[in-house]
């Protein structure tokens, strides 16, 4: 089974603001995706998706060069603090849902290949949660850069980081 994570391509927001409102991705941004969807050459079983307009914009590039099923929208793959309408997440509390969300996604039926188009903070998540870092960690920080691809492999319930912001 293997989960490849993709980050949105560059945001509308947070370029020369700082609002949390998500605009969908920049022309960059889109055309980051519509380079990274070239690359995207192995089979994909199913797509999912944060509820975020960056992320479901980015997955609808992908569907579209791809062809494959339309994304399912996970609220899950959100980044933290930015989940609709619920209470805010401790640190502690986010990396419970990244772990819980990989362990759904490898768990889901008829699925060899998920690609999940997800945030940073998820991905950076999925590191920490996944191989065990503490909270706090060492200060030393990943950055996915946009339009990135970060790969797992899960076999016998034990996780592989294939690899990282490629």
């Amino acid at each position: 089974m293997r989960i490849v994570l993709v980050r949105h391509g560059e945001p509308e927001r947070g370029i020369g603001d700082k609002s949390l409102e998500d605009y969908g991705l920049t022309d960059l941004g889109r055309a980051q995706v519509e380079s990274l969807s070239g690359r995207l050459t192995f089979p994909i079983d199913q797509i999912v998706t944060s509820s975020l307009p960056r992320a479901i914009e980015t997955a609808g590039i992908i569907h579209k060069n791809l062809g494959n099923g339309a994304a399912e929208v996970l609220e899950e793959l959100c980044e933290i603090g930015e989940r609709n309408g619920l209470a805010p997440e401790t640190l502690d509390s986010f990396l419970g849902r990244v772990r819980e969300t990989m362990n759904f996604l490898a768990n889901r039926e008829r699925a060899q290949t998920v690609l999940a188009v997800t945030h940073a903070g998820f991905i950076m998540g999925s590191i920490r949660a996944l191989f065990d870092i503490p909270t706090p960690g060492s200060g030393a920080r990943l950055e996915p850069k946009f339009a990135s691809l970060t790969e797992w492999h899960i076999h016998n319930g034990i996780w592989e980081l294939a690899y990282f912001n490629l």
